[in-house]
C-alpha cells in the first residue's frame, strides 16, 4: 500500500477497535486491528462502505475527521500498568 495517511471515518459498533478508512484518493479500507499478531487492513469497494453505512454496522465518527499515518494505526488496548485508585 502507498498511501502513508488514512482518514478514520467510521469505528464498527460492536467492536469499535475496527475502523473504516478513506484514502487521500477516495479509497476506503477497513482496519481490522490486531488479528493473530498482524496488523491487517483491507481496500473495500465503495458499495460495502455504503452498505455498512446505512445497516449501521460502523457509526460515524464526528468531524473534524482526523488523519493517521499507516504506522500509527491503533492495536489492541494497552492495558494499564497498575490500577486507578477508587473514589
Amino acid at each position: 500500500m502507498t498511501r502513508e495517511y488514512m482518514q478514520v471515518v467510521a469505528q464498527h459498533r460492536a467492536i469499535p477497535e475496527q475502523l473504516l478508512l478513506r484514502s487521500p484518493d477516495d479509497h476506503y479500507y477497513l482496519w481490522f486491528g490486531e488479528a493473530g499478531g498482524l496488523e491487517t487492513i483491507e481496500e473495500t469497494d465503495l458499495r460495502l462502505t455504503r452498505w455498512m453505512e446505512e445497516a449501521n454496522v460502523v457509526q460515524p465518527l464526528p468531524e473534524p475527521r482526523f488523519w493517521l499515518h499507516v504506522d500509527d494505526l491503533p492495536l489492541a488496548p494497552a492495558s494499564m500498568g497498575r490500577s486507578l485508585p477508587r473514589r
